[in-house]
């Protein structure tokens, strides 16, 4: 449950090498939403920064999952080494829920060979070679609850391409998403 920053790119990057699988809240959800995702996911922690725990107090006292404070986990106890967790292709990646528009929100689950077919730059993903062979920067502005998003962030980062998030007053500003454009040499394809 991350604001829109780097930090959602470096925890679910985390989360995955790991050996864990995410599922991204967001933090502007109404309590009732957050609490039934948890509850139906099963889900054991809730990431988010202590300002938001703080937010949320209320909200924190009804879940059953541990909240993990992301500014303790940076503070840490100094290990970087790689963990060597073995993930196979059929361990749950991550999971994301859907609007609910048609009645309770959805758990869709997607494994780490998804994830790889997705962002493989075979002959036959057109969408992921585009990206690949023809962009240096990219944009990502869809909501980090939607699956675009993912797209957004693995495609280019897997192939060492330079993400450019934009934030939410660039989003929903026509003007200052082209000024964003223009500065970071965002590739338009």
């Amino acid at each position: 449950m991350l604001p829109r920053t780097v930090d959602v790119y470096a925890a679910r990057q985390g989360v995955m090498k790991a050996g864990g699988a995410f599922l991204p809240i967001d933090p502007e959800y109404p309590d009732e939403r957050i609490i039934y995702i948890l509850e139906d996911s099963k889900a054991e922690f809730l990431l988010m920064p202590k300002s938001i725990g703080e937010d949320r107090r209320e909200l924190l006292k009804k879940l059953s999952v541990k909240a993990l404070f992301i500014e303790d986990l940076l503070g840490g106890d100094g290990k970087t080494e790689n963990p060597c967790v073995d993930i196979k292709p059929e361990n749950l990646c991550y999971c994301i829920y859907t609007s609910g528009s048609t009645g309770k929100p959805k758990g869709v689950m997607i494994e780490h060979r998804n994830l790889i077919n997705y962002v493989d730059d075979n002959r036959y993903n057109v969408e992921a070679s585009t990206y690949v062979y023809r962009a240096s920067v990219s944009l990502a502005f869809a909501a980090i609850t939607f699956d675009v998003s993912i797209l957004e962030e693995c495609v280019p980062l897997y192939h060492g391409i330079t993400v450019c998030m934009a934030n939410e007053e660039e989003i929903h500003n026509p003007m200052a998403l082209s000024k964003l454009i223009l500065e970071q040499g965002v590739d338009v394809l």
